[in-house]
């Protein structure tokens, strides 16, 4: 998330920046103040793209999962990974026996560094979305 906020930053700074030199006295062309429109324009669209939800989906098999010493299960999915916010939406689903994705509700830990942690008492096929 780090990096969508520094890129968020920069491409509104240069957005800004290009909106001044529209009036700054210097001896602009035509070309020029094209130019600088285009810029701003496209500016403008990488600022609304950031601001759009984005997904993380993790698959993950019975295999996956990791067994704790209180008897559960645990996965463990690194920020590096999801790179979603920490306020994040996560959804846990189970696959169903005709492969269909049902909400289930497991435990869900984020930790300060936005790592994610699922414990749940039995390990399941299933998937994972974080929108962050």
């Amino acid at each position: 998330m780090l990096k969508k906020e520094n890129i968020k930053w920069s491409a509104i700074s240069l957005y800004l920046l290009s909106f001044l030199c529209l009036f700054i006295d210097f001896e602009f062309n035509r070309k020029t103040i094209i130019a600088l429109i285009i810029g701003g324009v496209a500016t403008l669209a990488s600022i609304i793209a950031l601001f759009i939800p984005t997904n993380y989906t993790f698959f993950f098999e019975k295999e996956t999962w990791l067994s704790s010493n209180n008897g559960d299960f645990d996965i463990l999915i690194p920020y590096k990974n999801h790179a979603q916010s920490k306020s994040s939406q996560i959804s846990v689903y189970i696959k169903t026996e005709l492969g269909n994705f049902e909400l289930i509700e497991v435990a869900i830990k984020q930790d300060n560094e936005g790592n994610i942690n699922l414990s749940a008492n039995n390990a399941f096929k299933g998937k994972v979305i974080v929108t962050g």
